[in-house]
């Protein structure tokens, strides 16, 4: 029984981290606007969403900026969002080269 206690309490202390971890990322987007005031995500935040890549937050912020309007050579945006390609395995590692 003492077994299955520790599991339960270590179960609920795990829930209130994550709840607290949950209150905080909603109040981060809100304040980006990636939300709504009722946690509908924005049409900034759909794209957010959409973007899969190493930071889409700092992707979405760049690109409702206008960071990408005041560019002219297509080569130049290019080179900014290839630093931000998420390649999966260590890094450095050269597969798919």
């Amino acid at each position: 029984m003492k077994i299955k206690e520790l599991q339960d309490g270590i179960k609920k202390s795990s829930d209130m981290i994550m709840a607290t971890d949950l209150v905080s990322m909603k109040r981060v987007m809100r304040r980006l606007d990636l939300a709504d005031k009722n946690d509908v995500p924005t049409l900034k935040g759909k794209v957010a969403a959409h973007i899969s890549a190493s930071d889409e937050i700092l992707i979405t912020e760049m690109l409702f900026s206008g960071l990408f309007n005041d560019m002219e050579e297509p080569s130049h945006i290019a080179a900014v969002l290839s630093c931000l390609v998420f390649t999966e395995g260590k890094a450095g590692s050269n597969e798919g080269a």
